[in-house]
């Protein structure tokens, strides 16, 4: 994170045209990250600070060496979940009667297993929305990394159950995997309060 502070401290006596030169500078008086080597600022404020990429840097140059780029499980899940209603249909498209220059055609989905697998996509795609922004917030507000990452695999879980369901048209199983998914992403959204 960069800090960037307007150097305007009311000149001394004798000191004017120093003020005067201070006072329009925008500089960075510190890049704080855990990964950065020399706490220095430059000699000369008025000097720009050089670009490392998009970050300003004041005489110091990141670490890249002893960061960590592991990414928690939760966020792994938000991938995997918007692959699974790709998933849902695929099955549905292995039929030679699937027209790859029509993919939409409505009278190929309009009954059985292809439209089942058909609502199984569309009911994936309007849950992911809820889903990656639960992860977002949780993880971003201070929420229990251990606890998110549990219940984003849940969810992943439960999506799957979901798809089983729709595609052996099997209501109450489907159901069941919806609300607690549902209720799994509530979880994950609130974890900053409880957790």
């Amino acid at each position: 994170m960069i800090v960037s502070v307007l150097n305007s401290a009311p000149g001394r006596p004798g000191r004017d045209s120093d003020r005067a030169a201070r006072s329009s500078l925008f500089f960075d008086a510190a890049l704080i990250s855990s990964n950065c080597r020399d706490v220095s600022l430059p000699k000369d404020p008025a000097m720009p600070a050089k670009r490392y990429g998009r970050y300003r840097l004041n005489g110091r140059v990141p670490d890249f060496k002893t960061k960590d780029i592991s990414l928690p499980i939760s966020i792994w899940c938000i991938l995997v979940a918007a692959i699974l209603p790709i998933l849902a249909a695929f099955p549905a498209k292995l039929n030679k009667e699937f027209d790859n220059a029509n993919p939409r055609d409505p009278e190929y989905w309009k009954d059985g297993f292809r439209r089942r697998a058909q609502s199984a996509q569309s009911n994936g795609f309007e849950a992911f929305p809820f889903f990656a922004i639960s992860v977002i917030v949780g993880l971003g507000q201070g929420g229990s990394a251990d606890l998110i990452d549990r219940l984003a695999v849940l969810f992943i879980g439960l999506r799957i159950i979901y798809t089983f369901a729709y595609w052996t048209d099997r209501a109450t199983p489907r159901s069941i995997a919806w609300a607690t998914g549902f209720l799994t992403c509530a979880a994950i959204f609130t974890s900053p309060l409880w957790s």
